[in-house]
């Protein structure tokens, strides 16, 4: 039945709105997992149509299987499919909610009576012209918000606030694709470590892809390379780019550079833990740095040699804001457990630069990999850490000792600063046991002052100064308590700047399927 040209305005209209609306509206099902027996090379998994991105394909021993998606259907190729046939295999997908592949009838025509047939109307016919855009972004999706807000009180003056979050993803043409997560707030906040799998909420980034090549900017991982020796598991803020292609026939290439500033620095820990004491336990860096933020994923936790899984219904739990590892009932603390901990924490003392290089080329029957791998703190444009001559002099003369080395936290104050209501001030005294040292003892009398100092805790039984809880300023006071009696020093800690450079060559060459030749320099 022919229909007229208004009807179809309304039918397009109509799916331009209504189908949207159908698709937004509808939640991605939970995760499901399956086990099939191969009898086909296309097996329909489910009614509706499949998540691509949440769909894994493994044999029953864990190994990946590669496949293709066609709506809700899985596809395997001639040797993948010979290869699993009558095997089993497990499946986990999510769904759509819906088959996109399902016909939708708004209108059926065949039921209008003769009556109230459309008629036919005349209309002008334009051909479009072929003018093409340099950047055609129709199939691009996008979500997120944006806001402006103003903020008054009795206390302070008229403000402007602003909020802006976006997500998209799609095609700009021309083979252009864009996934991007971009956004002006800097959130102070990381992931809970309570659960298995992480939702990132400070990963800011744009990731631009055309054919074979890869350009990312912002927030990403770089993760270990197919390396022997080389073995690395960092989060950056910077520009990574990738590309394979085929420098000759029956070779594949793909390369692969990164430069970054490292948010963290790497330590590894030997917990030191007490029977039946689940935690928590306090993570400290490599030079002794009680107080750190531990970088939300990047832990790994080897329990007796064994790698367990954080979560509470799994083995551990994290605090990465307080640095704390509690265990769960099913991994019990005894008294010979062994815990080790690899973790990056935040270290602001210097501005950390990383750049690394990948090329890997493969033929039939071997490979040969180049990586580089170059991690330094900055000599001259430091983080939070301020040093004078003096720390430089002592950092150049002082090595590198376990636990860094130190200079001493008391400064000679002079007669003009001492009124300033800020700061603690302290009377230096004779100490009995060693007349050539001297005792800092808190003073509010100006005449007297002599120090101001900065103290250090160094741990228990370590230091010679506790707290004084009893004394009400405006900052902490400390009070000398005997030596090794305390908790804190008055000494500063200096870090040293470090570097780390990794270089490999390697390779292998197949000389049958179960013997293999492999290298690496």
């Amino acid at each position: 039945m022919r229909i007229s040209n208004i009807a179809k305005l309304v039918i397009i209209f109509g799916m331009f709105f209504i189908i949207p609306a159908v698709h937004y509206g509808q939640q991605p099902a939970p995760l499901r997992n399956v086990v099939v027996n191969v009898d086909s090379c296309t097996i329909m998994i489910d009614k509706n149509t499949l998540l691509p991105s949440s769909v894994k394909v493994t044999s029953m021993n864990g190994d990946l299987i590669p496949f293709s998606i066609s709506n809700n259907s899985i596809i395997f190729d001639a040797d993948v499919c010979s290869r699993s046939r009558n095997k089993s295999i497990r499946i986990q997908y999510r769904t759509f909610g819906f088959d996109i592949g399902k016909p939708i009838m708004f209108l059926d025509t065949t039921m209008l009576p003769s009556e109230k047939r459309p008629l036919l109307l005349k209309y002008d016919y334009t051909v479009k012209s072929d003018d093409s855009k340099l950047i055609d972004a129709e199939a691009l999706n996008y979500r997120g918000s944006f806001s402006r807000g103003i903020s008054i009180g009795n206390s302070q003056n008229l403000a402007v606030n602003s909020n802006f979050d976006m997500q998209l993803i799609g095609d700009l043409g021309n083979g252009l694709k864009v996934v991007a997560a971009i956004t002006d707030e800097s959130l102070p906040i990381q992931a809970e470590g309570n659960t298995q799998q992480l939702q990132e909420f400070d990963k800011v980034f744009i990731q631009v892809s055309k054919n074979q090549t890869t350009l990312t900017a912002g927030d990403y991982i770089l993760a270990r390379p197919e390396s022997h020796f080389m073995n690395y598991f960092k989060k950056l803020k910077g520009l990574s780019a990738s590309t394979t292609f085929k420098p000759n026939e029956g070779i594949d290439a793909a390369t692969q550079g990164s430069f970054a500033i490292s948010n963290g620095k790497f330590a590894r820990q030997f917990l030191v833990t007490n029977e039946g004491n689940q935690g928590p336990y306090r993570l400290v860096g490599p030079n002794g740095e009680r107080f750190i933020i531990v970088l939300a994923g990047t832990e790994k936790v080897f329990f007796n040699g064994k790698l367990v899984k954080r979560g509470y219904d799994f083995d551990y739990v994290i605090d990465y804001n307080r640095a704390e590892v509690t265990f769960s009932p099913t991994r019990v603390i005894a008294r010979d457990s062994r815990v080790i901990v690899e973790f990056e924490y935040t270290d602001i003392s210097y501005l950390r630069s990383l750049y690394a290089a990948d090329a890997t080329f493969k033929g039939e029957k071997w490979q040969l990999g180049f990586h580089f791998y170059n991690e330094q703190d900055s000599k001259n444009g430091t983080g939070d850490l301020q040093l004078d001559t003096s720390d430089i002099r002592i950092l150049t003369e002082g090595g590198e000792p376990i636990g860094g080395v130190t200079r001493s936290g008391i400064r000679s104050i002079a007669l003009s600063q001492r009124d300033e209501t800020n700061l603690i001030l302290y009377k230096g005294i004779p100490n009995p046991i060693d007349p050539s040292t001297f005792i800092l003892l808190f003073t509010t009398n100006i005449d007297s002052a002599q120090y101001t100092a900065i103290f250090t805790d160094v741990g228990s039984g370590r230091g010679d100064y506790i707290i004084d809880n009893n004394l009400a300023k405006n900052g902490r006071v400390y009070r000398y308590v005997g030596k090794g009696l305390g908790t804190y020093l008055p000494i500063i800690q200096l870090i040293p700047p470090e570097k780390k450079q990794l270089i490999t060559l390697g390779g292998k060459y197949q000389l049958s399927k179960s013997t293999n030749i492999r290298g690496e320099i």
